[in-house]
Parts: C-alpha cells; structure tokens; sequence
C-alpha cells in the first residue's frame, strides 16, 4: 500500500491557518513548515502559501518588517 493513499488532506484554509499557528508556536521555522506538513498530509500548497502569506504580511505589520518568506513549491 502506498503512503499517499493514507494521507488525511490538508486544504481547507481554517485548517491550515491552525496547522500553521500551531507549528510557529512549537517554535518551527516559516521554511520547513511544508515539508514537516506535507510529510503527513496531501498539502493544498496554494492555499498553504496564501496562508504564510497571510501570517507574513500581519507579522510584518505587527513588526514593521518588509522581510519576504520562502514559499512551498
């Protein structure tokens, strides 16, 4: 049997939004968060850049930041 065939999805943005606060708040880098992610689910990664884009954009206004984050491909 194959790996993928067990893989729940992870593509609904609420879901990914929790996933993602989750696994900063575990202390995780924004530039492994796909790959630790998409070792468990099948990652809608579309959706999951939209999301650190999200993240990104409210921190760097919380912070005043212009830093750019790495994306899953």
């Amino acid at each position: 049997m194959r790996e993928d065939i067990l893989k729940r999805r992870l593509t609904d943005r609420a879901q990914l939004i929790v996933a993602v606060e989750t696994l900063l708040n575990r202390g995780m880098s924004e530039e492994r968060i796909p790959i630790e992610l998409s070792r468990a689910f099948y990652v809608d990664m579309d959706e999951l850049n939209a999301v650190l884009d999200m993240m990104t954009i409210t921190a760097n206004t919380r912070s005043g930041s212009n830093a750019h984050s790495m994306h899953a491909g």
